[in-house]
């Protein structure tokens, strides 16, 4: 999600894919809760997932449509 999201915003640089949550990993959550003005903890609360989720899906349909 993070990678997707990080090719229409632009806004941090997406980790690499390594399918563990690492130090990376929470860096680059931590950078889009504080872009999303969420707690900053680097962990994944249901509030972050419920913001990944959405802007996800706005991403998906952007890139849907162009």
């Amino acid at each position: 999600m993070l990678n997707e999201i990080s090719t229409v915003y632009n806004v941090f640089e997406p980790p690499q894919i390594t399918g563990e949550y690492d130090k990376e990993t929470e860096e680059v959550v931590r950078s889009f809760q504080e872009r999303n003005l969420l707690e900053s903890t680097g962990e994944v609360d249901r509030t972050t997932w419920d913001f990944l989720s959405r802007i996800y899906n706005l991403t998906i349909h952007y890139i849907d449509q162009i």
